[in-house]
């Protein structure tokens, strides 16, 4: 268990702390690609049944080799995305354990794309995120059928800003993330949602139940068991909320104290409860499960340790994935839970 104090040293400002949480992904697309050595080995050999026939750590190609932005199941496959701004990035793998493969690279997508958010709906992957130039980014929504020709959605507003994440519930969609104040000043200034129906077309929605950020953005957003998550963060501290779908109703779920700013970026369902995963002041990661209608810290899942900038969960049969970033690369674990 872990215990923690209001930082004086070695911690965020809180402006500063409330600007890198509100961007998000924007931040992780915009991380300069990097490399890990002997541990990308010794983390792929764990990854991947067969090592000697897994790809190269050391290549670009390699997800280790880039942040890891989201991760999800997509029937025995499992997917995950990444990489920097200009250089989108998908990865996938026949089943757990086996070695990971780039099934989609920068060609894949416009010019200037990130990749930040991934859900599944009925067969397809949808990917989020933004594309354009630097300092003239537009949020965008991709889906594909075979991971590897990725072709744009409709619906989705011209104007600066990102999609940072996506979820589904009941065969609906709904994708969240940040308008900007000025195509040049990358800083959100208002939570923007769009939902999908049946028809497939996204339009511009509004999360009802879900009080307004100020000076923030919504940071977390997830598919946990039959509900969907949401969780913000701005001047007024840290706000979860959950529904049963896209149309809600949103209900709060509390919070945890923890005596300093905190950004909730992913969640998942295991053992009957949420798992949710945050990076505090101190740009540690830290973890809780809510039980009850109170959030118990906990430590890190196995294996994770707090430098660990985790970005996703998902939960796959006896399995926990963990996706993000370390460093300048990329982080994936797959974690034996009950």
């Amino acid at each position: 268990m872990h215990h923690h104090s209001e930082p004086e040293h070695g911690s965020l400002p809180r402006r500063e702390f409330l600007r890198r949480s509100s961007l998000g992904a924007v931040a992780l697309a915009a991380l300069g690609t990097g490399i890990h050595t002997s541990r990308a080995a010794s983390v792929l050999a764990q990854l991947a049944g067969d090592p000697e026939h897994a790809m190269d750590p050391h290549s670009s190609a390699h997800p280790l080799a880039q942040p890891v932005a989201a991760i999800g199941v997509l029937g025995r496959r499992v997917v995950a995305v990444g990489g920097v701004r200009g250089d989108a990035r998908v990865w996938s793998r026949s089943d757990l354990g086996r070695p990971w493969a780039q099934v989609a690279g920068p060609e894949a997508f416009p010019d200037g794309t990130a990749l930040t958010g991934l859900g599944i709906d009925h067969g397809r992957a949808v990917v989020v995120g933004c594309t354009g130039p630097d300092h003239q980014v537009r949020p965008v929504v991709f889906s594909s059928s075979d991971l590897r020709t990725w072709g744009g959605e409709s619906g989705i507003g011209s104007f600066p800003g990102v999609l940072t994440g996506v979820a589904f519930s009941g065969g609906r969609g709904l994708a969240v993330g940040a308008r900007f104040a000025e195509a040049d000043v990358e800083e959100p200034i208002e939570t923007v949602a769009y939902r999908r129906g049946l028809a497939g077309r996204w339009v511009r929605t509004s999360v009802p139940g879900v009080r307004p950020v100020q000076h923030g953005a919504v940071t977390l957003r997830a598919g946990v068991a039959d509900r969907l998550v949401l969780g913000l963060t701005d001047v007024h501290g840290l706000s979860l909320y959950s529904a049963p779908g896209v149309e809600g109703p949103w209900r709060s779920m509390g919070a945890p104290k923890v005596g300093m700013p905190l950004s909730p970026v992913a969640a998942a369902s295991v053992g009957g409860s949420t798992l949710l995963a945050g990076v505090d002041a101190r740009d540690q990661a830290r973890f809780w499960r809510h039980v009850g209608r109170s959030w118990i810290e906990i430590d890190p899942p196995t294996g994770v340790g707090s430098s660990v900038k985790v970005r996703s969960l998902r939960r796959s049969g006896s399995e926990l994935l963990v996706a993000g970033s370390r460093g300048h690369g990329g982080y994936l674990r797959e974690v034996k839970v009950s």
